[in-house]
């Protein structure tokens, strides 16, 4: 699968290039994002594991040296911990979990459009938009046999973004959201992009900056209401913020030392419109939702 193997198959110095793993469990006893990577920074190169529990609100940092990674065969490893399109194994301190995946869902082509080809400093792919996931877990909240669903992307690049948004749901019951964008500099300017994917049945939805859709965001109090168009359809989501916890992910130069703020606990809210038809409306227990973009105001792009 394309979009999950590595970008480069040699890693050039001050990078970093991660997988983002997400398992939930139907009764909600599950809410797991587990991130392998590894940053090529000069100062401290080196392999991490991240298992964020969503339900514990806690985020262990698993630290390896930088040649525990390795690619092979379509699977990424971290010493004897592996990630990939067919499943996730980990054994780690206080963590053991064996998951294979299928049903996987996946896109037709980046979900950045043609943006994936500029001199960005961040690039981001859905590998898996939804899917199911059937295994065992040891975890603070996962004991035993689980079954749920699955998603799965990749982020690679220099750094984060100077703001961002990311926003991910698929409990939806029929239907599946990837949603992220920011101030991403390139060589030459510092262009806002952003995507978000919604997919419910057969149909999928792309509005986008590579497409000309129209994107605005509301702030409030505890919730951030997007309002996407593209020709006669309307996509409105709904997130709130929830209590967030502290991950660790990438400045300059792939230094992993950006505090990035994130909940597993948000509920995202979803009505697509053709014109005044409804085409779809729904809500997800659960989204994941990183909010470090405005202050509390309105902004359109």
């Amino acid at each position: 699968m394309k979009r999950f193997h590595p970008r480069k198959k040699h890693p050039s110095r001050n990078q970093f290039e991660g997988w983002y793993t997400r398992l939930q469990s139907p009764d909600s006893d599950c809410n797991l994002a587990i991130i392998m990577a590894y940053t090529t920074n000069a100062n401290d190169p080196h392999a991490f594991i991240q298992v964020f529990d969503g339900l514990k609100n806690t985020n262990r940092y698993h630290r390896f040296p930088i040649d525990a990674y390795r690619f092979d065969d379509g699977v990424a490893w971290i010493a004897d911990n592996y990630v990939s399109p067919r499943g996730l194994h980990l054994n780690l301190d206080g963590c053991a979990v064996d998951v294979t995946f299928s049903d996987a869902s996946t896109l037709n082509g980046s979900a950045m459009g043609y943006l994936s080809s500029f001199p960005l400093q961040c690039y981001q792919e859905v590998v898996l938009l939804d899917g199911r996931f059937t295994g065992t877990m040891n975890t603070a909240s996962c004991q035993g046999k689980q079954i749920g669903t699955l998603y799965m992307e990749k982020t690679f690049g220099k750094r984060f973004p100077k703001r961002w948004f990311w926003l991910q749901a698929n409990r939806f019951g029929d239907a599946a959201l990837s949603m992220a964008g920011g101030h991403v500099p390139t060589l030459f300017f510092k262009p806002f992009g952003y995507f978000a994917i919604f997919r419910h049945g057969n149909h999928t939805h792309t509005f986008a900056t590579y497409n000309r859709a129209k994107l605005s965001i509301t702030e409030h109090d505890d919730t951030v209401v997007f309002t996407l168009k593209k020709r006669r359809f309307r996509l409105t989501i709904k997130a709130t913020k929830a209590t967030p916890t502290e991950l660790v992910g990438p400045t300059d130069k792939g230094a992993m030392t950006l505090p990035v703020h994130e909940t597993l606990t948000a509920h995202v809210s979803v009505r697509l419109m053709n014109k005044d038809e409804l085409l779809y409306e729904g809500e997800s227990p659960l989204g994941g939702f990183e909010w470090m973009m405005y202050p509390k105001n309105t902004k359109e792009t």
